[in-house]
């Protein structure tokens, strides 16, 4: 009861309450609460008394369940007790018979004080006894334990000293050991430890291993070759035969393909046919079968694009309604994951409703899926990755399966011709070392990303049967690009645009003479044209056609040369106001792009090869050796991002996760690198 409360009683009432509590009630009005005040006081205490003690007895009880453990613990603690004072007796014999190995016991004690270092010798242990090294191993092992405790040194030091002076002692400590081995029962750490000092001691000093005479000098083997070489070597002529080991060469290890590795061998949309529905069901159950095809196609479309396929194939065995629903709805789930020219073209040779396009759905899944696999392994989609989990940059987009922003996803299955995604990646890639060669690599990091969301590409389109494409982006910018490199083609050379350095170009009748009369050829022509064949060499055209020697002839090789023809010809001949051929007498201009002599290809090594000391190129990355210099090029777009002299550039070699002459390194290096390329 609180205070206020005892004092608005009555002094009657006072008095019941302490007959109740036991309390004397004779007395005034203010002794009687500070009576009842006292003993409310003190059983609040007894009660807090016997909350902790129940507490006590609650984690006695607990405890108790843990004595059988405690017990059986302490149990093999005399054990081991037990087998060490064994083996201490042991020892203790034998140091009265060797004196030589009181220091070695000594040392013995203060290795088995320290923890980390039983762990580390049981590990090497283990790995001897599986590798069969086991006196190479303990060598090092030992080297290494001596620059972290310098009282093994001393130990080495004894013995080598015993080794060379008391050879005897070695032969019997071995037979003594040999007998008491049975009873050396110990700590599996303790074990460890007597087996090396005992492996050390084990060394015949008359072994045939010591001495220099050997007649037979196996080259392949640093040790035995460099003690023939020592300063104590005789210099009398010997005759010695040399053994030659032929050494296998090391494995190339499996490293992802790049893009151009997997566009060749594409199939053909014309090969792909329809399969027959069979029975058409009941006119009764059409009803249904529409409903729940669209039901299924849109419920398809919500889940992840690898998960499709598995969800229609689990749904057509519930029972034969939904098979037939199933059969139907792959139509409605291609018209919404593979709009498009590509589609509207299949579908036009087929019946959906007689037809069942689940081999369609699989062929352009497969594509989607081959393309998006080789993108992420890539190093631009590592970039905006890191970047994105760096800074937690959430650019809103229509899809979670990629960090990269720059390219609508509906592109990434080609929906209208394919190659547009792979224009539109070279595209970026090639503003990308734009943006490197002009400085600004460090310090506009996030102008650099924000621009890429901005300027989002949504439309990629071929010009004809050419490889000059035009693509546009979410705000309304229009580049027209080489399909090849990715640079986007010259612009208007009027007074009012002279002075912009990143025009985007509205129409091709913006464009500069010569690339206008170039595009007005060949946008309504049907025969393919390839801007590769407007290249001028200035060399021999016989040994290198159009500046690529004429013995590279493999398609991959061919393409990646083609490639960095067009990214190397004349400054300007493709961007910018230069017009390589002039001819302003002429009515009808020819477009023709200057190629010099010293980027002439004379061979290709593509990525996953050995190109530069040796070294296995990282994906992503090319090497191409012209008549003057060997350069290391992006494999995508032909830009060299270094040479055989400096090696890769440092800003290249962060972001391609490569070292200075073009190998791959480990994912968990690669992403630090990166981290600390965005950090200030």
């Amino acid at each position: 009861m609180e205070e206020k409360d005892y004092f608005s009683m009555t002094v009657p009432e006072l008095k019941v309450i302490c007959r109740a509590l036991g309390l004397r009630v004779k007395g005034r009005k203010s002794e009687l609460i500070q009576r009842i005040q006292d003993k409310n006081r003190g059983n609040i205490v007894k009660d807090s008394e016997f909350t902790m003690l129940r507490t006590n007895v609650l984690n006695i009880q607990k405890s108790g369940s843990e004595l059988p453990m405690f017990k059986a613990n302490l149990q093999n603690i005399q054990k081991d007790k037990s087998e060490l004072t064994m083996f201490e007796t042991n020892l203790q014999n034998i140091q009265k018979d060797r004196p030589e190995l009181a220091m070695i016991k000594e040392t013995l004690l203060n290795i088995q004080k320290d923890e980390s270092e039983l762990a580390m010798l049981e590990a090497n242990l283990q790995n001897i006894q599986k590798n069969g090294q086991e006196l190479t191993m303990l060598k090092t092992n030992l080297e290494n334990i001596q620059k972290e405790d310098p009282k093994l040194t001393m130990l080495k030091t004894n013995v080598l000293n015993i080794q060379k002076d008391k050879p005897e002692i070695l032969n019997k400590l071995d037979l003594t050991l040999k007998n008491n081995f049975e009873t050396l029962k110990m700590d599996q750490a303790k074990k460890d430890e007597s087996k090396i000092i005992y492996k050390n001691f084990k060394r015949k000093p008359d072994s045939e291993e010591t001495k220099f005479s050997t007649n037979t000098i196996d080259i392949n083997k640093e040790k035995e070759y460099s003690s023939h070489v020592n300063s104590n070597v005789s210099r009398k002529l010997k005759k010695v035969s040399i053994k030659f080991v032929k050494k296998e060469s090391a494995p190339i290890t499996d490293q992802p393909k790049p893009v151009i590795h997997q566009i060749t061998n594409a199939v053909p949309d014309s090969s792909i046919s329809a399969l027959s529905i069979g029975k058409s069901p009941s006119l009764a159950l059409r009803s249904k079968i529409n409903i729940y095809s669209r039901l299924f196609a849109r419920l398809a479309f919500y889940l992840p694009s690898s998960e499709r396929y598995a969800f229609f194939c689990n749904l057509a065995l519930v029972s034969k309604l939904w098979n037939f629903s199933v059969k139907f709805a792959w139509h409605q789930l291609i018209l919404l994951e593979f709009p498009g020219k590509r589609t509207e073209t299949w579908i036009s040779s087929v019946d959906p409703t007689i037809h069942n396009l689940r081999l369609w759905y699989i062929h352009r899944q497969k594509e989607k899926q081959r393309v998006l696999k080789v993108f992420k392994q890539g190093w631009i989609e590592r970039l905006f990755r890191i970047y994105g989990q760096t800074f937690s940059c959430n650019y809103p987009t229509s899809q979670r399966e990629l960090w990269f922003f720059g390219i609508c996803y509906n592109l990434l299955s080609d929906p209208d011709q394919k190659g547009q995604w792979e224009v539109s990646v070279r595209f970026w890639m090639s503003r990308f070392v734009l943006r490197m060669m002009s400085g600004e690599s460090w310090k506009s990091w996030p102008f650099f990303f924000d621009e890429v969301y901005r300027d989002m590409i949504v439309i990629a389109k071929r010009i004809g049967n050419s490889d000059i494409w035009r693509i546009e982006s979410s705000n309304n910018k229009v580049w027209y690009i080489s399909g090849q490199s990715g640079e986007a083609i010259g612009w208007d050379s009027s007074p009012c645009s002279s002075n912009m350095i990143n025009i985007e170009n509205i129409t091709w009748k913006d464009l500069r003479l010569d690339w206008k009369t170039y595009i007005s050829k060949i946008i309504n022509s049907n025969l393919p044209t390839d801007l590769f064949n407007n290249v001028f060499y200035h060399g021999d055209t016989s040994l290198y056609p159009r500046g690529i020697h004429k013995n590279i002839k493999d398609p991959l090789r061919f393409s990646l040369a083609k490639r960095f023809v067009l990214s190397h010809v004349i400054e300007y001949s493709i961007s910018g106001l230069y017009e390589s051929r002039p001819f302003s007498f002429s009515l009808n201009p020819n477009l023709l792009l200057d190629l010099e002599q010293k980027y002439s290809v004379e061979s290709v090594c593509l990525s996953g090869e050995i190109a530069v000391y040796n070294q296995i190129l990282c994906p992503g990355l090319s090497y191409i050796q012209t008549t003057e210099i060997g350069l290391f090029v992006l494999d995508e777009i032909g830009l060299e991002v270094g040479d055989d002299i400096c090696g890769v550039r440092d800003i290249w070699a962060l972001i391609l996760g490569c070292n200075t002459w073009g190998s791959a390194l480990d994912n968990d290096t690669v992403e630090k690198m990166l981290v600390s390329l965005f950090k200030p």
